[in-house]
C-alpha cells in the first residue's frame, strides 16, 4: 500500500489481502494505491531498518505455519482459530508466527538442487507442497515432517549477519 507522499505504508505477500486493507481503510478510494513490488525493492527502499518497512503476512499462511508448528510438536491441531493460536503460542516460546507481521517462509531441505546450493524457501506453503509432490513424486502429507519454517524478519537477520 502506498500513499503517494511517503515511502510504502505496507508490503503484503498476498495480493488479495492488499486489496482488502486499501478498500478497508480508502474509505474515498483515491488515497491509497495498491503496486506490486519485488521483495528486493521493498527492502532496499527502507535500507538496513527492517522494521521501517512492515511485511504483512496473508492470514492462511500465518494459520498453516502455525498448523505445522503444532503438528510437528506433536500437538493436536485444533479446528478453530482461537484455538489454533492459544495452542501455538503455549507451545512456541518464541512466539515467531505470532502476530500478522511475522510473515512465514517455508523450506523443504530435499528440494536442494544441488548439495552446494542451498535450498528454496517459499512464502507459500502451497506452493512449497507443490513442489514436493512434483521433485518427489510422494504425497503432500510425508513432507510436513521435512518442513522447515522461519519468519520473514529472522531469515534478514540471518542473510545480513557477517558471514564467519
Amino acid at each position: 500500500l502506498d500513499d503517494g507522499k511517503n515511502k510504502a505504508i505496507e508490503f503484503y505477500i498476498d495480493a488479495d489481502v492488499a486489496v482488502k486493507r486499501k478498500q478497508y481503510w480508502d474509505v474515498d478510494g483515491d488515497k491509497l494505491t495498491v503496486k506490486p513490488l519485488s521483495l528486493g525493492k521493498a527492502l532496499a527502499a527502507y535500507g538496513d531498518d527492517e522494521t521501517a518497512a512492515r511485511f504483512v503476512a496473508s492470514p492462511d499462511e500465518l494459520n498453516e505455519a502455525r498448523r505445522i508448528f503444532v503438528r510437528c510438536s506433536g500437538g493436536d491441531v485444533p479446528e478453530s482459530l482461537e484455538e489454533l493460536l492459544a495452542t501455538y503460542e503455549a507451545l512456541d516460546p518464541r512466539k515467531s508466527f505470532a502476530t500478522p507481521l511475522d510473515v512465514p517462509l517455508f523450506c523443504i531441505d530435499a528440494l536442494r538442487l544441488s548439495a552446494d546450493e542451498p535450498a528454496p524457501w517459499y512464502f507459500s506453503s502451497k506452493d512449497l507442497l507443490e513442489t514436493w509432490e512434483t521433485a518427489s513424486g510422494k504425497p503432500r502429507e510425508e513432507a510436513y515432517d521435512s518442513i522447515s519454517m522461519m519468519n520473514l524478519r529472522e531469515m534478514l537477520k540471518v542473510l545480513r549477519s557477517p558471514k564467519v
